[in-house]
């Protein structure tokens, strides 16, 4: 499936967010095929596998995948942004699939910036909480969701490389 990349703005450092800052980017056209694809391969409800096998289902036709439609808005995140100095996403919250995705839908993301902090444990890093919306031609949002994504900030160091080997996963902290 074709995405067309819009950047929005060159969101490149935490300092180039501010709250209530409002962007839309991103652009595709789900197709049948695309939805039977991704159903069978990772969420195969009848709903996702065809027009026939739908058809005894509450939706009573093809729908996509929730998470089908999570994984295009985070393609379109990535695309959307010149996101050289992301460092990664450690919660997705509230994701919402509100109306159903149908084959011919033309979906874009619109994006809100919520929220923007320096990190109190990690002064390299800032913190940036957005909220996402997958919309169709018709203004009407399908899936929501807020993110909180780490952004280095402008003119500091990175941190110091250390002698000792990395944690473990489970040993890990999230930035405060």
């Amino acid at each position: 499936m074709p995405i067309e990349t819009t950047r929005v703005m060159p969101h490149t450092h935490f300092e180039d967010f501010e709250v209530g800052q409002e962007m839309e980017y991103g652009k595709t056209t789900m197709t049948a095929e695309e939805i039977i694809r991704f159903g069978k391969a990772f969420d195969p409800e009848p709903f996702h596998l065809g027009q026939e096998a739908a058809r005894d289902t509450m939706f009573g036709e093809l729908i996509a995948s929730g998470i089908h439609m999570a994984a295009i808005l985070r393609r379109m995140q990535v695309d959307g942004f010149a996101n050289l100095h992301s460092q990664g996403s450690p919660e997705w919250e509230r994701l919402q699939f509100l109306a159903p995705t149908r084959p011919g839908d033309v979906i874009h993301v619109r994006s809100k910036v919520l929220q923007t902090r320096p990190s109190s444990s990690r002064p390299a890093l800032g913190i940036v909480r957005m909220q996402h919306e997958l919309v169709d031609q018709n203004g009407q949002v399908k899936t929501r969701v807020h993110t909180t994504i780490f952004y280095k900030r402008r003119g500091d160091p990175a941190p110091p490389a250390t002698s000792h080997s990395p944690r473990r996963p489970e040993q890990a902290t999230r930035p405060s």
